[in-house]
């Protein structure tokens, strides 16, 4: 929905309800007790469906819609998940996940051949958790900012920047790099678009890339 106020600026707004299905898979084991035949069992798999919805508001702060700032909060409603205790041995953890809450909030700037753009999650977002505390992989809590460069309306640049709030003091089975750097480029001659994009955390131990070519009619 969309609500026009008087001095030109408008809101916008949206609700998603959903319906969610978890299947949460948990088999721990080493290279002399690893079974392939349990990949598929019912032993380690566990699953719960439930209901929850995402909410969204853009606020257009002028007349030509070059400044915006905006919020969402996805899975207003909660749910959790654990390991099947059926397929755990003794000395063996349970696993929990949950799916929780989170809220992002952002600003974005459009000058028609340069954007800008900077969000930031208010919530963190963790992955599943042992019994002790431990976390399986470090939880995320994203600070973002991004710049597309338009030229000619056939050739986009872009450039940006993600890094993790989360600090390095928690305690996690696996490590990740805290800093993503990404460069792209996208051009579009007429109904043919070819796009090629890069990441790479600034250590260079994680280095990533990708390029697509795409005809519409």
């Amino acid at each position: 929905s969309n609500y026009q106020f008087k001095n030109e600026q408008s809101l916008s707004y949206g609700i998603t309800v959903k319906s969610v299905h978890l299947e949460f898979f948990d088999y721990q084991g080493n290279a002399s007790s690893f079974d392939d035949d349990n990949i598929d069992g019912e032993d380690f798999r566990n699953s719960k469906n439930f209901a929850t919805a995402d909410i969204g508001v853009i606020w257009s702060l002028d007349s030509e819609d070059r400044w915006r700032i905006g919020g969402t909060v996805k899975n207003i409603v909660g749910e959790e998940i654990s390991s099947n205790p059926i397929g755990l041995v003794e000395g063996q953890q349970v696993l929990t996940y949950k799916v929780e809450p989170q809220v992002r909030v952002g600003a974005s700037y459009n000058s028609g051949w340069f954007r800008i753009a900077a969000d930031l999650d208010v919530t963190e977002t963790k992955g599943p958790v042992f019994a002790d505390g431990t976390e399986f992989f470090k939880g995320t809590q994203f600070a973002n900012l991004g710049v597309v460069l338009n030229a000619w309306d056939f050739l986009e640049l872009r450039a940006g920047y993600r890094q993790n709030l989360v600090g390095s003091d928690v305690e996690t089975k696996s490590e990740k790099s805290d800093s993503v750097v990404t460069l792209g480029a996208g051009m579009y001659l007429g109904p043919v678009q070819f796009d090629i994009g890069l990441q790479a955390s600034p250590e260079l131990d994680d280095v990533g890339g990708g390029i697509q070519a795409m005809v519409t009619w």
